[in-house]
């Protein structure tokens, strides 16, 4: 795993973990993984396969952001819910493909 996919999971993790446990929504956090997917988009612009591990990852995102909402009320859980979309569309950027090919 490289270092830009490292540092991608271990802030997801850290962000997620928190909203989990009714911590709240850390928007430090939150910047740092939305700078990870990007960087990590980047990183993998050009590659035709993708590394197991970290998509692995990739593909519980939304849902469980989606479905810590339920923890929050009121503008949290909105902010939740937001931040559930924001992250499928950067998670949809790491995994985009170049459709003019």
């Amino acid at each position: 795993m490289t270092e830009t996919a490292s540092r991608f999971v271990r802030t997801w993790l850290e962000f997620s973990t928190a909203l989990r446990m009714n911590e709240g929504f850390d928007e430090e956090k939150y910047r740092i993984v939305l700078e990870s997917l990007e960087a990590l988009a980047r990183e993998w612009a050009e590659l035709e396969q993708l590394p197991k591990a970290t998509v692995s990852v990739l593909v519980d995102v939304f849902p469980t952001t989606e479905s810590n909402a339920h923890l929050y009320d009121g503008a949290l859980k909105e902010r939740i819910t937001e931040a559930a979309y924001e992250l499928h569309e950067h998670v949809q950027l790491c995994v985009a493909t170049d459709e003019s090919v």
